[in-house]
């Protein structure tokens, strides 16, 4: 027979695990898993013209800088900014191998870290990747911050 201390831990780690789900599933997840990060990547520059350019943003969801910045690219100044000069495909590397096509085809610009930006002009070439280390200083910085490093790519 179960005592009543058993029965009452077995309520809890049952009620315990059913608001820890509930919780994870209001969270918010900026990289979809889902999607072929390749092929949004290839109908974006597609439709990606002057004087916009293409984002590459290459994240996870368990990496709290790269939810960090994508609040930031929801906020002002830099949401309407991103609007204005960007096209932005955001590209999931949150599980092993994952998304490695474009991975590679940037020669991996998460070399040095979460996350990891790549801006291509609207032709095709490639203005910028973050595995040169300047990008980390401003990564979970504020919009404005954000939007400053971003804007010395929009001139070029």
């Amino acid at each position: 027979m179960i005592s009543k201390v058993a029965k009452l831990a077995v309520a809890c780690l049952v009620m315990l695990v059913t608001v820890n789900f509930l919780v994870s599933c209001n969270q918010k997840a900026p990289y979809s898993g889902n999607a072929d990060a390749f092929k949004t990547y290839e109908k974006t520059l597609l439709k990606t013209q002057p004087p916009k350019k293409t984002l590459v943003v290459f994240g996870a969801n368990w990496c709290k800088y790269c939810v960090q910045l994508d609040d930031a690219m929801h906020e002002e100044p830099l949401k309407s900014y991103m609007k204005k000069y960007f096209n932005v495909v955001k590209v999931d590397v949150g599980e092993e191998g994952k998304n490695q096509k474009l991975l590679k085809l940037f020669d991996y610009p998460t070399k040095k870290g979460l996350p990891a930006i790549v801006i291509v002009n609207s032709n095709q070439e490639i203005d910028y990747i973050s595995s040169d280390g300047r990008f980390r200083q401003v990564r979970n910085s504020s919009s404005e911050e954000v939007k400053r490093f971003l804007s010395e790519f929009v001139r070029s």
